[in-house]
């Protein structure tokens, strides 16, 4: 699946390659996906929602409203909890079940642009030049990474190494202790 600048996520079938499905319903470019499970991903947009789809049948089945602009980037906690990250700041946990917003972890001060789940914590990288480690049972950001440039992109090497890019066109590495 991709998302695009035309407000759109397109399926694609890999072996032909060939787009077989276009889901619409955002009014704003989509900024990202996230596959929930075999027949369902979620996207979020500039316009401000997180919206779950239908695969197989193109059907939007939830919109997510909470965020106050432009939801950036998802991670996907568990089977029923997605994570969200936005213009605002703010990184919203949602119970995926019943569409509500659970918790919202407040700390950076910049645009969150990427998210990682770690167990049952989260990191977050922001605009703000810093990664965050969260302990998303209680809320609280648990150690704070400064960095020398924004960050926009977080990958887990293992369960307790984290690495960064940057937009100075440095990787860094980040040492967990929990």
């Amino acid at each position: 699946a991709s998302c695009s600048d035309d407000k759109t996520i397109r399926i694609w079938n890999l072996a032909i390659p060939k787009c077989i499905r276009t889901l619409n319903g955002h009014t704003d470019k989509v900024r990202c996906l996230e596959k929930i499970n075999q027949s369902s991903l979620a996207s979020c947009s500039d316009d401000k929602t997180i919206k779950i789809w239908q695969i197989d049948n193109s059907e939007c089945i939830k919109t997510l409203n909470g965020h106050t602009s432009f939801v950036l980037c998802l991670q996907l906690i568990d089977e029923n909890t997605l994570a969200s990250g936005g213009a605002d700041k703010t990184i919203k946990i949602w119970n995926l079940e019943n569409s509500e917003c659970i918790q919202t972890l407040n700390g950076h001060t910049g645009p969150v642009e990427c998210l990682q789940s770690i167990k049952n914590n989260l990191a977050s990288g922001s605009y703000d030049k810093t990664i965050r480690t969260w302990n998303i049972d209680y809320s609280k950001s648990i150690r704070i990474f400064d960095n020398t440039a924004p960050v926009f992109c977080i990958e887990l090497i293992n369960e307790d190494t984290l690495v960064s890019g940057t937009c100075d066109k440095f990787l860094r590495i980040a040492r967990l202790y929990w």
